[in-house]
């Protein structure tokens, strides 16, 4: 996911905005049939209308593009939590690291909102040790 980039067709009407298609970008040229896909749904005009008042979740995943979609959701919304945690703290990048007991690189991996080659034990020190749990300690 390295670079994500989606790209979105609309069309405004009069009485408001349609959303004609939408795509993961991984080239700086918008591929022709991603143009030519939008132009056949803007011409086909009332078959846009089953879509209206659906959710983007489920738009995403008609489109094909669900899943890295919301991983990339997730790992923005990781990045700032971390963030947000330090700052909170005052720590540095290698204050942070050396209480997550992890290197200064996974934290800068973990911090890089594209990235997606965090491992488990990085996310798994940053929880334990950083997010709050309401229900007390954890056995494990």
């Amino acid at each position: 996911m390295r670079g994500l980039c989606a790209g979105f067709f609309i069309c405004v009407e009069r009485d408001g905005m349609v959303l004609l298609h939408g795509f993961i970008k991984k080239t700086q040229k918008t591929p022709q049939h991603e143009i030519d896909l939008a132009l056949k749904r803007k011409r086909g005009g009332d078959a846009l209308k089953k879509n209206i008042g659906s959710s983007f979740d489920s738009w995403f995943s008609e489109e094909g593009i669900g899943e890295e979609v919301a991983a990339s959701a997730i790992k923005h919304v990781l990045a700032r939590q971390v963030e947000a945690a330090m700052k909170e703290r005052s720590f540095s990048k290698a204050e942070m690291a050396r209480r997550m007991h992890t290197s200064r690189a996974a934290l800068d991996r973990l911090l890089d909102r594209v990235y997606d080659g965090v491992t488990l034990s990085t996310l798994r020190n940053f929880a334990w040790n950083f997010v709050k749990r309401p229900y007390g300690s954890v056995i494990h």
